[in-house]
């Protein structure tokens, strides 16, 4: 969704803050009522929900269970960002630190955990940085040459609008890339 409202954003030249702020309200709204949906359903309709109240648990038990979840960390972040302790980057490290905090508490599979860990770090880091690397060698790589450099300038001479010279030059890209794309 997020990459949606980017998109109409930049195609109709509107603030993308706003409209992530005009999104607030209604996913808020949607959220509550679905709650109040499904705490009506189970309510009313027999072997929908639980049939009988859970046994009662130990702070301790509620402590240990609440350190192997992922809201934690999720809790660490947002209020490293929401309480002004740090930027993105900071929170990211306090993130971090909670998963190392969670791992180390878990001893029985703390070997498992990390090694999977570090295998899902690696795929992650090299998902992020193989598209960058390859962009930069795919611009070094037009720019040695002086390949782009006549590009703007035989496309200034067209009167053409800002739509037109945005969409023309890919369409042959897109073209050719569904030629040997696999179909889904």
């Amino acid at each position: 969704m997020r990459g949606l409202l980017i998109l109409y954003a930049i195609s109709t030249e509107t603030a993308i803050v706003g409209l992530f702020l005009a999104g607030i309200a209604p996913g808020l709204l949607t959220a509550v009522l679905y709650a109040l949906m499904l705490v009506l359903w189970a309510k009313f309709v027999p072997g929908v929900g639980p049939s009988e109240r859970p046994a009662p648990t130990s702070l301790g038990d509620k402590a240990r269970t609440l350190f192997g979840c992922r809201e934690i960390i999720l809790l660490v972040v947002m209020g490293t960002i929401c309480l002004g302790i740090g930027m993105a980057t900071e929170a990211a490290a306090f993130g971090g630190a909670a998963a190392l905090l969670i791992v180390l508490m878990r001893p029985a599979n703390r070997g498992r955990i990390s090694g999977r860990g570090l295998v899902d770090v690696g795929a992650t880091t090299s998902c992020v940085f193989l598209p960058v690397i390859g962009t930069g060698l795919f611009g070094r790589a037009l720019t040695t040459p002086q390949v782009p450099q006549p590009l703007p300038e035989w496309l200034t001479g067209f009167d053409l609008s800002r739509w037109q010279l945005t969409s023309h030059p890919s369409l042959p890209i897109w073209c050719s890339a569904s030629s040997w794309m696999p179909a889904p």
